[in-house]
């Protein structure tokens, strides 16, 4: 027993740092949520705003293919219609990566920094921001620690703004959607919340190193847990030890079970991401390679042969090797209450299809926004409509990143549940199922031709544990999520106020040792 006493003791001290940096971090994480700045704007409409007639930004213009032509040809892997300063111009994709080129569609000029143009303007849309000058402006290719994976979007664009708040706006250009915005409040308290609870920070100096300590402290921690539950009931009338024992001892069993699932899933996620990688990053759709030569129908002419009056986009597919326009239609009007107010979701998404941090923790509202209408694909060489476009295309991306046949359509996935949880951000998405062991299936953005996630059996396994073990999603039905909150973050905090007592009785039983040490004289 005295042994098992020394063991609990030293294990506990190996994992009291970080059980007592989880819990402060695991506890502020709600809070932190909630200071999330939010755009003013849910989209940012960029076809041109002025045409009545789809066919008018390249009335009497320049055809794409012909633009492209006199600039020195190349293939492209995306190219679409946008407004900036009220003119209509082709923004071209190369599958390369870098800036996107501008090419006025009246006259084929290329349009200088245009990329930046574009960037600030969305920018100035979704913050809401009219008078600030814009302080930087960069395209940025990496994730960092400002911008970090969980937002999903790149290359993306780092505005900041001349502002008291240091207010930074993330956006990508080719989808018009906002990655994320950072005020000086968010810069601070994300990257408290990297350090504590994930220790980002030692991915710059080993990721394995970083795994190996992590589990390290997990299974200690596990370890302790468990040494206490059975030192509890081996040693019950072991109270003459003061009050903070008691209270420790008792607090201790009262918690362990709820520690231990923490700890559990906390160890399984880490693994889980450390070893197999992320699904929403794990494959990479390769850039679609178009001739522009192919492009015989003329993005003036797309939208009528459509059919759709006035589109909300319109951009180039590729789809067995084929150049498509895809053509999507507006947004359908969002519910209204009876007081006349938006309640698609409480102002808590993210815009144009992205869902911003504070969306997975505030309430839903009562409404859900109608299903987005399909996409219309029509080819790029004779106009002919392609029949179920988006499952063609999107099991095309699919194929090509994960290298298995798609066999067969899960349908549009417009909310965020189940497998496909929030933190992939991206919506709405194709469900496309692989073939193969394992329920492969992969979340396809035909929008940005993107591979949002591929998840299997052992993916959903870590994904419902942690969901409902780590952060208790199961209370939410019941109580909500903002009573989930409350009760999640105090029993983080309450399990780091235990580990904080053990560890203070640690440090008094080694003063006691070195006091009797020092009475005791060596015997010569």
């Amino acid at each position: 027993m005295a042994r098992l006493l020394q063991w609990h003791r030293w294990a506990g001290v190996l994992a009291l740092s970080g059980v007592v940096l989880w819990s402060v971090s695991g506890t502020l994480h709600p809070i932190m949520a909630r200071m999330q700045p939010r755009p003013v704007v849910q989209h940012v409409p960029v076809l041109p705003a002025h045409t009545e007639a789809p066919a008018a930004p390249a009335a009497g213009g320049e055809p794409l293919a012909t633009v492209l032509a006199r600039q020195g040809g190349g293939t492209i892997s995306d190219a679409r219609l946008v407004s900036i300063d009220g003119r209509a111009f082709y923004q071209v994709t190369r599958p390369g990566g870098g800036m996107r080129e501008y090419y006025a569609a009246a006259d084929g000029m290329k349009l200088d920094d245009g990329d930046r143009r574009h960037a600030e303007w969305l920018a100035r849309q979704y913050l809401g921001e009219t008078t600030a000058a814009v302080a930087s402006a960069r395209l940025q290719t990496q994730f960092d620690g400002e911008y970090g994976d969980v937002n999903r979007l790149l290359p993306a664009w780092r505005i900041a703004f001349d502002r008291p708040d240091g207010m930074t706006v993330y956006v990508n250009t080719g989808t018009d959607r906002l990655g994320t915005l950072v005020d000086d409040t968010k810069r601070w308290t994300s990257g408290l919340f990297t350090t504590l609870h994930r220790w980002d920070w030692l991915d710059g100096l080993s990721p394995a190193l970083r795994l190996m300590l992590l589990a390290g402290m997990l299974l200690a921690a596990m370890g302790t847990t468990l040494g206490g539950l059975w030192l509890f009931f081996a040693r019950r009338q072991a109270t003459r030890n003061g009050a903070l024992r008691r209270v420790h001892r008792l607090s201790g069993m009262a918690l362990s079970l709820v520690a231990l699932a923490f700890f559990a899933s906390g160890l399984y996620h880490l693994l889980h991401l450390g070893l197999r990688g992320d699904p929403a990053a794990r494959f990479a759709a390769a850039p679609a390679r178009i001739d522009p030569a192919q492009l015989r129908i003329a993005f003036a002419d797309a939208a009528r042969l459509a059919g759709i009056e006035r589109p909300a986009r319109i951009s180039l597919a590729e789809i067995d090797g084929q150049p498509f326009y895809r053509v999507q239609p507006p947004r359908p009007p969002r519910p209204q209450s009876a007081h006349g107010q938006d309640q698609g979701h409480g102002g808590k998404k993210g815009p144009a299809g992205t869902a911003g941090h504070a969306g997975h923790e505030g309430h839903a509202g009562p409404a859900a926004p109608p299903p987005p209408v399909p996409a219309v694909y029509l080819s790029a060489r004779d106009g002919t409509v392609l029949a179920d476009g988006e499952v063609r295309h999107a099991a095309w991306i699919a194929s090509r990143a994960t290298g298995l046949a798609a066999t067969a359509s899960g349908g549009t996935v417009t909310r965020f549940g189940g497998e496909y949880g929030f933190v992939f951000k991206r919506l709405p998405v194709q469900r496309v199922l692989l073939e193969g062991p394992g329920g492969t299936t992969a979340f396809i953005d035909t929008a940005d031709g993107a591979v949002s996630a591929v998840i299997d059996d052992a993916d959903r396994r870590e994904g419902w544990l942690f969901a409902n073990v780590h952060k208790h999603d199961w209370m939410v039905p019941l109580v909500g999520r903002a009573a989930r909150d409350a009760i999640a973050a105090s029993l983080a905090l309450a399990i780091g106020v235990t580990a904080t007592m053990g560890g203070v009785l640690f440090v008094r039983r080694l003063r006691a040792g070195r006091r009797a040490a020092g009475r005791v004289r060596p015997v010569y």
